[in-house]
């Protein structure tokens, strides 16, 4: 992926690997990884997999409409959120306190298209720059 600076409001920043746009209240993180969907849903969803790069431990079903609980190691408080989207292996989207999380991955030649964002529900809360920790999944 080449990197991108988009204009009208839009910030991008990226590297070889990735690009990150602000959209506002909303933050959007592609990412090209060299491994099947199936691999990269097992990343998001296994709980042993989430403990290697996730700054949390999920407690809840992985299934639309659940109810879960997110742990945080560095003693951040905890929150609840709720799954509203889950598409094996394509789609995965829950809240997480004021923010909403969505992944969305789609097979290429390569591997898998991962594209990310997070939407902050209060508007006058920043964006969680954690969101931007949680995409760097190991590859």
């Amino acid at each position: 992926m080449n990197d991108t600076t988009k204009k009208a409001g839009r910030v991008a920043a990226g590297s070889k690997r990735g690009v990150l746009e602000l959209l506002g209240e909303v933050r959007r993180f592609e990412r090209r990884l060299p491994h099947r969907p199936e691999k990269v849903w097992r990343a998001l969803t296994d709980a042993r997999e989430l403990a290697r790069w996730f700054p949390a431990s999920v407690e809840g079903e992985r299934e639309e409409g659940a109810s879960l609980r997110f742990v945080f190691r560095d003693g951040e408080p905890d929150a609840e959120g709720r799954i509203t989207e889950c598409e094996p292996p394509r789609v995965l989207a829950y809240t997480m306190g004021a923010e909403t999380l969505r992944w969305e991955l789609a097979p290429i030649p390569e591997g898998t298209l991962l594209v990310f964002t997070t939407e902050v529900k209060v508007a006058s809360a920043p964006a969680n720059d954690n969101a931007i920790a949680m995409c760097r999944m190991a590859a």
